[in-house]
């Protein structure tokens, strides 16, 4: 079964801030997927899901029984995928807005940044955590900031030839790995952020700012959507 639709919300069984979720979906009026557990937030936002994936090994006795009887319940038993990828696996939809992935576990966490990195290349994903919002990019960015707003650029692989605008300390030159130099704790100089690659290749980085700058990383979110 492959859902489609233009913009998505998925929602996790990590933290999230209800009034929050709540605000999204209904600025966005998106389409509301749930991975595993994450159902029950969308239960407690009062917010209709259209479909919930996962091994559901988190989900409450009697959850089921409170959906709407067209909401697609796809229990999947396998472990060699996260209840993130199972959802991603089986949803197409080229931007997507995420809550309850970021926060709670550090090596939940740390997965699904692994999980985002595989499919960053079609699926155009913002986390929205408590403190940050995150997005994975393999290729070039641009962004509406303002200035003197905070930003780290992590990479999940060796990358070279980086240059950038907007930052107080730029890129440009520079050789980013996680094992090596990264450029976290950034600042930004002006209303714009941009990163570009002058390599080849595609290796993936992520770009974490404060929560409060969710809209304009969903809007650059669907600006490289419109791309592909």
């Amino acid at each position: 079964m492959l859902y489609h639709a233009d913009t998505a919300i998925i929602v996790g069984g990590s933290q999230v801030d209800i009034a929050l979720l709540r605000h999204w979906s209904d600025q966005l009026a998106a389409d509301i997927f749930a991975a595993d557990s994450g159902v029950e937030h969308c239960l407690a936002a009062g917010i209709g899901c259209r479909a919930v994936f996962g091994d559901m090994d988190s989900v409450s006795a009697g959850i089921r029984s409170q959906l709407s009887d067209d909401t697609g319940w796809h229990a999947i038993a396998e472990q060699d995928t996260t209840d993130l990828e199972k959802l991603l696996m089986h949803l197409d939809a080229p931007v997507i807005l995420g809550f309850g992935f970021m926060d709670g576990r550090f090596d939940h966490a740390l997965q699904v940044m692994t999980v985002l990195a595989r499919y960053c290349g079609s699926h155009h994903i913002v986390m929205v955590g408590a403190e940050d919002c995150m997005m994975i990019c393999d290729g070039d960015l641009s962004i509406q900031t303002q200035p003197d707003s905070r930003v780290s650029i992590w990479p999940l692989a060796e990358m070279g030839g980086m240059s950038s605008t907007g930052l107080v300390w730029p890129l440009n030159g520079l050789t980013l790995s996680p094992d090596g130099q990264t450029a976290t704790s950034n600042r930004t100089s002006g209303t714009v952020l941009t990163i570009r690659k002058t390599d080849a290749g595609s290796a993936p980085y992520a770009v974490i700012m404060s929560q409060d700058m969710t809209d304009r990383m969903l809007a650059a979110s669907r600006q490289n959507a419109q791309t592909i």
